[in-house]
Order: structure tokens, then sequence, then C-alpha cells
């Protein structure tokens, strides 16, 4: 038998235990519910871009070091949120510099519902049909739901 080292892929324990299968099966069940009563679903979901741009190559004479001079800090991060939905497209952006506090997800995510609701897509719906809206389970996401349930 034949051993040759490869690249580790890190697989968290609790990734595929049984515990989480049933967990994603029902929010899989729960949004089918939702697609099949004509609900709006918007995806929420948020990165961060930092401006801070460098090179890694460049010119110089030859026998000489290629040196260019660059600021001690690399500059903020830039978060970028946005909502989408599949008929309405970009439903809302926003941009912001540093970190995303739990309140400010949290607005972002109500003036997401707000958003939603001024669109054509849900204004076309009849009025028992819902906005819902998707999100990760990202650290400032999970920490704004606690939040958004007691506002």
């Amino acid at each position: 038998m034949l051993y040759s080292t490869k690249k580790l892929r890190i697989e968290k324990a609790t990734m595929n235990n049984s515990i989480n299968k049933q967990k994603r099966k029902e929010f899989v069940e729960k949004l089918d519910g939702h697609i099949s009563r004509g609900d709006m679903i918007a995806y929420q979901d948020e990165t961060n871009f930092n401006l801070y741009l460098s090179r890694s190559e460049g010119w110089s004479r030859i026998g000489e070091r290629a040196v260019v001079q660059l600021p001690p800090s690399q500059g903020k991060n830039l978060h970028i949120q946005g909502g989408v939905s599949a008929f309405t497209g970009l439903v809302l952006l926003r941009t912001h510099e540093g970190s995303i506090t739990k309140t400010e997800n949290a607005r972002f995510i109500a003036d997401l519902f707000v958003a939603a609701q001024r669109t054509l897509e849900y204004q076309d719906l009849a009025p028992t049909n819902m906005v819902v809206i998707v999100t990760d389970n990202a650290p400032p996401t999970a920490r704004s739901k606690s939040w958004l349930a007691r506002s």
C-alpha cells in the first residue's frame, strides 16, 4: 500500500453530526414551506474588503532590489452588507468602515425588511404573504437575532 502527502481538509467534528443534519433538514422544510406559499424570500449576507492594495512584484535595474515605500498601517476594512431576492435582485446595499456592531447589523436587517416591502415583487403578492429574510450564522448576524426578537 502506497501513501502520499496531501493538503489536509479540516472538517469540524460537529459539521455532519445527526443533530446538525436534523437542524438543516428542518430549516429546508420551513424555507420550502415559505416558497410554496409564495412568500418573498430575501437573502442577507455581509463581507469585508480591505482597500489596502500592494504589489508583490516591481521593476528595477539588474543587480538592484525593487523597493517600494508603504504606509505602516494597512488601513480599515470596508464592510459590505447586502440583501437580494430572486425576482427583484438587489434589494438593499450598504457599506460601512470598520467593524459592524450587532445594533448596526440588526438595523440593516430591519431596513432590509422595509426595503423588501417597498419592492414591486412584494406589492404584487397577496396581503397574507410575508417577507422572509434568510441570514447566515456568522457572529454579527447571530448576535442580531436576539436583539431583533426583543425590539
